[in-house]
């Protein structure tokens, strides 16, 4: 039905749709995000108070209207967009290989290109100067509205959402504690960035356990592949199946038991997989903590 055929694909956890499959020579697709990590909002609007776009995905489609040589090729185009991305999300890309070195023009109009990649709306996008994990965008957009108009209504909003994370905090720390509580720096928000001084189970993985820079990185932050094997680790494709097919596992139980009505909630993944990366965590007993936390949380209370 196609020649080639080339597949972008904005969503946080975006490569686990493509990391396991052997894609034909003349498929390639791109993705915003690895196995397990998110993604990051952008395009901050004053006028409609809300992210109109999330990083990845402008950074791209700004790049296919600039103006570029003829000759300009996808995995020039793929190299343009990761050197820009380097703080926020990894973009990962999956076979292809017959349309990498392929002319964007030969998919693209050539009047495409050239064109403002804002159009004439100046308000719309305030750069890449604090895109937000799309995990936070409600807690954003509420904090925007109140700078902008710090009514008792806002501030209201606000705290609500300031509120809501707390608590989702709280219920993954005590997951991960129940699951794995010989391993009590693995119990910590989630990391943004994987940092020394910034995330605590990072500092606590190296100071405490000795273990090396690249073992507490693939423990504490975000996942950083592409693929099935961890750069920074040397464990085989079946344990790293293992540990995926138990992060679906709790993530379907705590969906079903606290719901799925606020994206926040979707952060539990990444306490999720600390727990499945650990050989001996009790998932019964995580699963029993799933329960008994999600019986008290009521998401309409807040």
């Amino acid at each position: 039905m196609f020649g080639k055929l080339v597949i972008y694909v904005e969503a946080c956890f975006s490569g686990s749709l493509f990391y396991r499959l052997t894609l034909p020579d003349n498929v390639y697709a791109v993705t915003a995000a690895p196995i397990g990590s998110q993604s990051y909002a952008d395009c901050l609007s004053s006028r409609f108070r809300t992210f109109l776009c999330d990083v990845f995905s402008h950074s791209w489609i700004t790049d296919l209207e600039q103006s570029h040589a003829d000759s300009y090729t996808f995995s020039q185009q793929f190299d343009a967009i990761q050197n820009g991305l380097v703080d926020y999300s990894q973009g990962c890309k999956y076979g292809g290989k017959n349309v990498l070195n392929t002319r964007i023009l030969d998919f693209f109009s050539p009047s495409f290109g050239g064109k403002s990649p804002r159009g004439s709306d100046n308000e719309t996008h305030s750069g890449f100067s604090n895109p937000v994990s799309n995990f936070d965008v409600e807690l954003e957009v509420a904090r925007m509205q109140y700078m902008n108009n710090p009514s008792a209504e806002n501030l209201g909003k606000l705290n609500k959402e300031i509120a809501i994370q707390k608590a989702v905090d709280e219920i993954g720390i005590a997951i991960v504690s129940a699951a794995v509580p010989d391993t009590p720096y693995l119990a910590s928000v989630p990391c943004k960035r994987c940092n020394r001084d910034y995330c605590f189970c990072f500092s606590q993985c190296l100071n405490d356990y000795s273990h090396t820079y690249s073992y507490c990185q693939y423990e504490c932050c975000d996942e950083d592949s592409c693929y099935t094997k961890n750069p920074y680790s040397q464990i085989r494709d079946e344990e790293y199946d293992r540990i995926y097919s138990c992060v679906g596992t709790l993530s379907k139980e705590f969906s079903e038991a606290c719901g799925s009505g606020h994206h926040y909630l979707l952060k539990t993944t990444l306490l999720f997989t600390r727990i499945c990366k650990q050989k001996n965590a009790n998932i019964v007993k995580a699963l029993e903590e799933i329960h008994s936390q999600c019986s008290q949380f009521d998401l309409s209370a807040f």
